[in-house]
């Protein structure tokens, strides 16, 4: 499909990345895109077939409503409904420095910050989610993916994921 990572570009990617952290023990890869367009796939796929890794959902960053701004979204900056600094706090800082990595997650059923997720600061960590190369947080990453996926087909995959009413907050 146009736009979307065929099977054939998908090896070649698993080799490209391998190869990038061939010789390294520790890297921290960024996966980003728009919803639906393939990064949480994309990072399972990187698991199975490099193994070594850990995999850190940007959606455990996400704001519970009452942090979140009070201005209408079309006047955000891009990713103020995530956490960026709490990503960058108890995920990369820590990780750079050779720390023990634990952060708190975000519950959407709840929609309150739950339970600690400790992650093997010694593996590799792939950061996978939309925001995940924002301005504020990129320089972080060893390696850099940006998943390019056509609209109606992340929209698709959006609805068979979430179906058509999806929990919303806020």
């Amino acid at each position: 499909m146009k736009g979307c990572i065929e099977m054939a570009h998908l090896d070649e990617l698993v080799d490209f990345v391998r190869k990038k952290i061939l010789n390294k023990e520790r890297s921290l890869i960024a996966i980003d895109d728009f919803g639906g367009s393939g990064k949480s796939t994309l990072s399972n796929i990187l698991v199975k077939e490099l193994g070594v890794f850990e995999v850190v959902r940007m959606d455990d960053f996400y704001l519970p409503t009452n942090q979140r701004p009070s201005e209408t979204k079309s006047n955000l900056p891009d990713g103020a409904f995530f956490d960026l600094d709490r990503l960058k706090n108890q995920v990369l800082v820590p990780y750079k420095q050779n720390q023990a990595v634990t952060y708190q997650k975000y519950d959407w059923i709840k929609d309150k910050l739950s339970e600690k997720i400790s992650v093997d600061s010694t593996a590799r960590i792939v950061v996978e989610g939309v925001y995940v190369l924002h301005e504020d947080i990129r320089n972080f990453f060893d390696l850099k993916i940006w998943v390019d996926c056509e609209l109606d087909l992340r929209l698709h995959r959006g609805l068979l994921r979430d179906g058509e009413n999806p929990i919303l907050f806020g």
